[in-house]
């Protein structure tokens, strides 16, 4: 039977009130003070309390608002009682969350049907509890996410739904209480749960992050975890916690798999690159070539002519020797000399082979432009001098903007090395100097009729460097600036352009290299690419896949 605690000052009226409630077969507890009626109602957790107004020692506005401020009397139902007028007090016990009031003197069926209707309301509470509990369990069980309740103090699983149980290979038999929280994680991803998830969802309430479940079959399961802290008392520490998780390994696998996709898009169009470049190389590496050639055969050909002269002046060194040196045979020297034309060999030979040697220092540099370029791909930033790539990079697409620019540079010499993954930069730098380029072209045509002007610049700019780079080509249409970094959007003519340079760029840049790309335009004046590397590779980065 229900328990009643009646608080009141009055034996006789108290007394009288237990006999009504006693005779209906209601257990009663008896408080002659308030605060005594405060401490009965914590140690005892009566089911309603019955409180007279006006007491000598903490009167009923007292006892309720203290049983409504704690959380484990909050919820008792407590009819207040008074002799007085109701107007102002009947105001102030509702407000402080009483239940019902009395007017005494009251009948035995005013108090009855009071205590009875409280009795009700609690029942239909009940019952719409349990609906609404049960109707929460179906929708737990139901869903395919894990959730759990966990014990904050023993860290043990008190409530642990279908495809949590599902996710950790636990049978619908087993008793999930007997299970703990370090049962089911790896020791690193316990280690974030203890050091880092704890302790936020104790200070702000919630937690969210990645981490990890082990099964019993030992496997690791990624899982996108919120964990949430429940305080029940009033001193404010937490009783359990809750926690919804998502298996990602799916999705894992597929940004895997995208990565993958990504690597192999960005390999392909740097092969792509390389491809278009090629001619281009072949033919400003022929052009060194093809002096260095002709110079190497005037040497050979002014060679043979030196040693034919050669022979001459040993028949004249001999005959020197023996004293017979004749008129006739200094004549036959002279003739080899003017035959050989020594004057201009030995004027023409140290210009060939000057010459010569610059077209070799010109193909070793585009040589080794190329293999700067051509970099190959790691997963880990090194610093890089970017001056030096950048250069290198202008080398390999010379005969991409030779003919429609003039390419200026203005490089700060003093630029420390920047942490970044080399291939990928140098693949961004050529994409912005073929997009000038192309730009250009749209402009000038040909070139034959004057050139626009390319301007590629660093600086240090505190704990970043930035790097500029400007054309005078068309500029962007202005209904195309929202989209320009967009994968496959290209303002070039159908064959020109395949969308992807300034999207990868982007990627490059902002995603891999913690930095910022943007860009400053003009239409019919021209375009500055701006691009913003950090000195310090952030942390949050994505590495290369």
């Amino acid at each position: 039977m229900p328990k009643i605690l009646i608080v009141d000052d009055d034996d006789v009226f108290r007394a009288r009130i237990q006999t009504l409630l006693q005779s209906r077969g209601h257990n009663t507890l008896l408080a002659r003070s308030g605060t005594e009626g405060i401490r009965s109602a914590r140690l005892e957790l009566p089911d309603l309390v019955i409180c007279d107004v006006n007491m000598d020692e903490g009167d009923g506005y007292a006892v309720l608002d203290a049983l409504r401020k704690d959380p484990i009397t909050a919820a008792i139902p407590l009819i207040l009682m008074t002799g007085m007028d109701v107007t102002d007090g009947m105001r102030r016990g509702m407000e402080l969350g009483a239940d019902d009031y009395l007017l005494k003197p009251f009948t035995p069926e005013a108090l009855l049907g009071a205590v009875d209707a409280r009795f009700k309301k609690q029942k239909a509470q009940r019952e719409h509890e349990e609906q609404t509990k049960a109707r929460l369990v179906a929708i737990l069980e139901a869903t395919t996410d894990l959730v759990a309740i966990v014990d904050a103090k023993t860290q043990g699983i008190l409530y642990l739904n279908s495809a949590g149980q599902h996710i950790f290979g636990i049978s619908k038999s087993e008793d999930v209480r007997a299970l703990r929280v370090q049962d089911f994680h790896p020791a690193w991803a316990f280690e974030i749960i203890n050091r880092e998830a704890i302790p936020r969802a104790i200070k702000e309430g919630v937690w969210t992050g990645e981490t990890a479940f082990l099964n019993r079959a030992g496997r690791e399961i990624p899982v996108s975890q919120v964990l949430l802290a429940h305080k029940t008392d009033a001193g404010g520490s937490v009783d359990y916690y809750s926690t919804i998780a998502r298996d990602i390994t799916q999705q894992k696998r597929l940004e895997k798999e995208r990565s993958l996709m990504e690597v192999q898009l960005r390999q392909a169009l740097k092969l792509e690159s390389i491809g278009q470049l090629a001619a281009g190389i072949a033919h400003e590496i022929n052009t060194p070539t093809q002096y260095i050639g002709d110079n190497t055969r005037f040497v050979q050909d002014a060679f043979k002519d030196l040693l034919g002269l050669l022979e001459h002046y040993e028949k004249l060194l001999a005959a020197n020797k023996a004293g017979a040196v004749s008129t006739e045979l200094v004549a036959e020297v002279e003739a080899a000399i003017a035959k050989a034309d020594l004057s201009y060999l030995t004027e023409e030979i140290p210009k060939a082979i000057a010459q010569s040697l610059q077209g070799v220092e010109r193909v070793t540099k585009i040589v080794r432009a190329m293999k700067d370029f051509s970099h190959p791909g790691s997963d880990e930033k090194t610093p890089l001098d970017l001056n030096k790539a950048i250069d290198s990079t202008i080398t390999v697409a010379r005969n991409e903007w030779k003919y429609v620019a003039e390419l200026v540079t203005d490089f700060d010499p003093g630029l420390p090395p920047v942490p970044c993954l080399p291939a990928e930069f140098n693949q961004v730098i050529l994409n912005l100097i073929v997009n000038a380029a192309h730009a250009i072209s749209d402009v000038v045509g040909d070139g034959s009729k004057g050139k626009g002007n390319i301007h590629v610049s660093t600086r240090r700019d505190g704990e970043w460097v930035e790097i500029r780079v400007r054309d005078t080509g068309t500029g962007i249409p202005e209904k195309a600036r929202a989209k320009i970094f967009d994968p496959f959007f290209t303002t070039k003519a159908v064959g020109k352009g395949t969308g992807q340079g300034l999207a990868i760029a982007h990627a490059v840049v902002v995603e891999k290299h913690g930095g910022a790309i943007s860009f400053e335009t003009e239409t019919g004046k021209g375009t500055t690419f701006i691009i913003r590397l950090p000195l310090t590779a952030p942390a949050h980065v994505k590495k290369a896949a």
